[in-house]
């Protein structure tokens, strides 16, 4: 019996061997887990800068990391690194880019070359996450905590199965936003943004750079205000709602309503049930009390005040999605 052969892992296993004869070192070791200090490919004076986190668990593409760095001895290509990462499983590292510039795509010229290019594309498994940090020239932390509240809620509508109550990507309301381990760490100058699934392919990371730099550059959302999220979202021409509704489609309504019932539950707000009804089925098993929610006019319960979100929609996030 014929076994089929996958031209993509044939073609990734040809590109491994190309690679590993082309490497600079035999042997070598990951970076020790942020032992480095940040990187800079862009100027410091850059008013919109980021940086990537891509966790990856992948054999093949951890023995790259090794013989391109060496010993600890190097970088890899264009000043990214790859670092342990105690959360990660067997065959688990973390890629790490420099600073560059938002408002650029320098990044997607680095991820093109061969090494890197490799790299970005190996595999993920549900421990990976793919953090992007931003930092905006001269902002202070509550500048920070207002912008989190602004873009957080679309962020769990997007992203809903990685809105836990516990974990590194924790769901989280406006009293609880210092906790180091929550979908966005804040510190003084800069933001974590830890919601994101692990990044699969380079087209999906451009995806979510894009959505950055319309939430963190654009005009519209300098005041950083729920509603000007809102607003965007119910004109699909703007820049915003064109970007999420091209990728989304079909259910682009769905992440409205489930953005909208978000937003209640940051500011710790009651949702009406005609409104909550409409999305529980999408919000995880993990969000045990984000939402206050009216009762059911028709249900008889004695707790009116709160309503456990037990439902969690796991098709809604799927390689070709965001």
């Amino acid at each position: 019996m014929s076994t089929e052969i996958n031209p993509v892992e044939t073609q990734r296993r040809e590109l491994f061997e190309q690679l590993s004869a082309d490497s600079p070192y035999d042997n070598g070791e990951l970076h020790s887990y942020h032992s480095i200090g940040a990187q800079w490919d862009c100027s410091h004076s850059a008013n919109y800068r980021f940086g990537i986190e891509a966790e990856k668990e992948d054999f093949d593409g951890k023995d790259i990391c090794e013989i391109y760095q060496g010993y600890s001895d190097d970088f890899l290509e264009h000043k990214w690194r790859a670092e342990r990462d105690g959360s990660l499983g067997a065959g688990g590292f973390e890629l790490i880019s420099p600073v560059y510039n938002l408002k650029t795509d320098k990044y997607l010229e680095h991820l093109s070359t061969p090494v890197l290019s490799y790299l970005i594309h190996c595999k993920t498994s549900f421990r990976c996450g793919g953090h992007i940090t931003i930092s905006v020239k001269d902002k202070s932390r509550e500048w920070y905590q207002k912008k989190a509240a602004q873009i957080i809620p679309l962020l769990y509508a997007l992203y809903p199965k990685r809105a836990k109550t516990s974990g590194y990507a924790r769901f989280f309301h406006k009293e609880s936003h210092n906790q180091r381990y929550n979908a966005i760490n804040i510190s003084s100058d800069k933001m974590e943004i830890r919601i994101f699934a692990g990044i699969k392919h380079l087209k999906q990371l451009k995806w979510r750079v894009e959505l950055l730099r319309i939430l963190f550059c654009d005009e519209n959302h300098q005041g950083c205000t729920w509603d000007s999220i809102y607003k965007d979202l119910l004109d699909v021409q703007s820049p915003l709602g064109k970007h999420i509704l091209n990728l989304y489609g079909k259910k682009y309504g769905e992440k409205i309503m489930l953005a909208t019932a978000y937003s209640k539950a940051y500011q710790i707000q009651e949702l009406e049930w005609k409104e909550y009804s409409r999305v529980s089925r999408l919000i995880p098993n993990g969000v045990k009390r984000g939402l206050r929610v009216q009762p059911n006019p028709t249900s008889s319960t004695k707790n009116p005040l709160q309503l456990t979100l037990d439902v969690c929609d796991y098709s809604q996030e799927r390689t070709d999605e965001a």
